[in-house]
């Protein structure tokens, strides 16, 4: 497998995720009550949180094996910030 197209592949796929969970956060602040909506919701979310923590452990692993490049590093900050914002967001929301 390329690893150059694969790593495209994740960081576009990670910028996808980025603004998708950038529009549901926004959303959250609303009551939307559409079964339809929040089913569909849930459906992208979960396999873009497993997408997002695997970008995260192969970005870690490619930093600690020393084989970084401008693409991991992007797709390190890209996958940290969201997780970061994700967990801050879920925090305040519940308190």
């Amino acid at each position: 497998m390329n690893t150059q197209k694969f790593e495209r592949s994740l960081m576009t796929i990670l910028a996808l995720a980025v603004v998708f969970f950038a529009v549901l956060v926004s959303f959250s602040y609303y009551q939307i009550h559409s079964i339809l909506f929040n089913s569909i919701a849930e459906l992208i979310t979960i396999p873009l949180i497993l997408i997002l923590v695997f970008s995260l452990i192969f970005s870690i692993m490619r930093m600690v094996k020393r084989q970084g490049s401008n693409r991991i590093v992007t797709i390190l900050l890209l996958s940290s910030s969201t997780v970061a914002v994700l967990v801050a967001l879920t925090v305040m929301q519940m308190a």
